[in-house]
């Protein structure tokens, strides 16, 4: 996730944020919010990655595609 969070424009960690804010749309933090949220449809959760892998990839991947249009 920090490395995609990198390709879109966000500080892969806070430290690094913090550094120099005006540089960056936000931190890794911001990106998996939004995918907490589209994928439970919930800010509040358990870590991502368990959310994840309890509801597979094919889960997750559907309900991606319905968050971003597809």
């Amino acid at each position: 996730m920090k490395h995609t969070a990198e390709q879109v424009g966000f500080a892969k960690d806070m430290k690094t944020f913090k550094k120099s804010p005006d540089s960056y749309q936000g931190h890794v933090g911001d990106v998996a919010m939004v995918l907490r949220a589209a994928l439970s449809h919930s800010a509040f959760t358990p870590d991502l990655y368990d959310v994840m892998q309890v509801m597979g990839e094919d889960r997750v991947r559907l309900r991606l595609n319905r968050f971003v249009g597809r």
